[in-house]
Order: C-alpha cells, then sequence, then structure tokens
C-alpha cells in the first residue's frame, strides 16, 4: 500500500511539471504573432484603380466621372496633430503633412506612364449629429489634392463594418477619419473591426493608423 501511495504522488508531480512547462512556454495574448491573420474578403474583392507610391488604392466610391479612392491598407501611424490641444482638420498637421510631403513623394515625383495627379476636392467638413445626441464642431472648407474620409464617407462607401477594416503590419487596426469627434480635441476614427466611433481619439494619440483617399479622374470605359 505504502509502495502505491509513493508511486501516485510521483506520478502526480510528473503531470504537474508538464503542465508547468507547457504554460510556461505558451504564447500569450500580449505576442502579435498569436493573433489571426488579417482578412478582409470585402476590400480583396475591391476594384484596385492602381499602385502608386508603393501603396495599393482601391476604388471605394464612383460618380460623375471620378473615382473615390483609399489605400487599401493602413500606411503608416502617426498623431492627427503634434500638440495636444483643440485643433480642425484645416489646421492639422496631418492635413499638411498628406497635401505636401506625401503629396510630392507618391504623386508629384512620379513620372511615369501610370502617373496619377489627385483632383484637388472642395469639403465642406461640416459639424456632425451623432447618435448621442452630441454634435461635432466642424470647420473650414478646405480644398484638398490627398485627405482622409470623413464620418459620413466612411459610414456610406463601404457595405458593412467588416468591409472597413484595414491592416497594419498584417493585423487589424484603427484607422483616422477627417470628421471631428464628440468631444472637444478628438477625432473620429474606424476601430479594429470596422465599427466607425465618435466616441473617438484626442488628436495627440500615437498608434492610429492613416489610409489616405483621393479622388481621380475615371478612365475611359
Amino acid at each position: 500500500m505504502k509502495l502505491k501511495h509513493i508511486l501516485c504522488i510521483m506520478l502526480l508531480l510528473a503531470l504537474g511539471l508538464t503542465m508547468f512547462s507547457a504554460c510556461g512556454s505558451a504564447e500569450t495574448p500580449d505576442d502579435p504573432s498569436s493573433l489571426p491573420a488579417f482578412s478582409n474578403p470585402y476590400l480583396d474583392a475591391l476594384p484596385v484603380a492602381g499602385n502608386w507610391g508603393g501603396y495599393e488604392w482601391v476604388v471605394i466610391k464612383q460618380e460623375d466621372g471620378r473615382q473615390l479612392c483609399i489605400t487599401k491598407e493602413i500606411i503608416e501611424v502617426r498623431k492627427f496633430h503634434e500638440e495636444e490641444t483643440p485643433v480642425s482638420w484645416a489646421k492639422s498637421d496631418l492635413r499638411a503633412y498628406l497635401n505636401d510631403e506625401f503629396y510630392e513623394s507618391v504623386f508629384k515625383a512620379d513620372k511615369s506612364k501610370n502617373a496619377v495627379r489627385p483632383l484637388p476636392t472642395s469639403n465642406a467638413n461640416g459639424s456632425i449629429d451623432f447618435p448621442n445626441g452630441v454634435t461635432g464642431t466642424g470647420s473650414a472648407a478646405t480644398k484638398d489634392s490627398v485627405f482622409l474620409l470623413s464620418y459620413e464617407e466612411a459610414e456610406a462607401c463601404f457595405i458593412s463594418d467588416a468591409a472597413r477594416t484595414a491592416a497594419y503590419d498584417g493585423y487589424g487596426q484603427n484607422w483616422w477619419l477627417r470628421s471631428p469627434g464628440d468631444y472637444l480635441n478628438n477625432f473620429a476614427n474606424v476601430d479594429g473591426i470596422g465599427q466607425v466611433l465618435y466616441s473617438s481619439s484626442n488628436v495627440h494619440t500615437e498608434g492610429l493608423g492613416v489610409r489616405p483617399a483621393i479622388w481621380i479622374s475615371r478612365p475611359a470605359d
């Protein structure tokens, strides 16, 4: 009987060590490699407008001989504005970057036969009445060659939340919109599962993605 007890104890100890070892070697949820690979079949099905600046651009709307295009993936993460201070889309650092440095490097510097020139676009940037009863304060109208989608465009140009999702470095990520949020100094964005958020992020937030948008002339059929 005594021998049986000893054998049982030894077996239990061996099992415990095995379980401890397995737990210690398992990937944690914080390890990005343990997350499922990003997949968006809706995005994959959209017409490809072109590949400019090393980025693939897809068509999300067509009207009046022109196409609204957006990068298929999030191209980088960047603050909306460097200073943590109330700012409009018109005065933001992100708008200045997209219409200057980004535009110059992606479009103006392209001398190839497939080069495209975005159409300068007037964006009204008006105030928004959100579902929670709060009004997001708008800003002055802007004329942009490159811009971010507005809250309304993000809602209207995709067939579902899932279609709105986008990846950065292979994983789903939030991305900025140009519309103000429901609180001073915040801006709307799309979250990792494609929801358009008006309870939004501070302009100084790091880690939100950028998906530039442009209007281009629609190619002849």
